[in-house]
């Protein structure tokens, strides 16, 4: 059990910090290659496989780059708790302030409102 609890110690002041600095260097990247295959819609000369094609891996990429985001945003919490954590003396009650908005970011449900695109809104709300 000490063990354990050394473990999550280490995870969370230690190995959490580190993967939020690698999250966000993969993000980095994630947005590139979106840009490439924006890029390629717009400028790019296609039939309407290489469309469906691109289409698909923009897909796959968007999907990618919410699923780091989501996971950025919790390791964010868990970094700056991190960081502050031993310039506090309430350590107990920024444990508790961390577990909760932890808990809300994971446990929300997200939806996207159209801002221009009203008419494509039931496309996402059905899916």
């Amino acid at each position: 059990m000490l063990k354990n609890d050394m473990n999550a110690i280490r995870k969370i002041f230690i190995e959490y910090p580190m993967k939020y600095i690698e999250y966000k260097k993969e993000l980095v990247l994630v947005e590139q290659e979106r840009q490439d295959l924006l890029h390629v819609l717009e400028l790019g000369k296609l039939n309407a496989v290489e469309m469906s094609k691109i289409m698909r891996e923009l897909k796959e990429v968007q999907q990618k780059r919410r699923r780091i985001k989501n996971n950025l945003e919790v390791l964010k919490v868990i970094s700056d708790f991190a960081n502050n954590f031993n310039n506090n003396r309430h350590k107990d009650k920024q444990i508790d302030t961390l577990i909760n908005t932890v808990n809300n970011i994971v446990d929300r449900e997200r939806k996207y409102t159209m801002r221009i695109r009203t008419d494509l809104q039931k496309v996402i709300d059905n899916a």
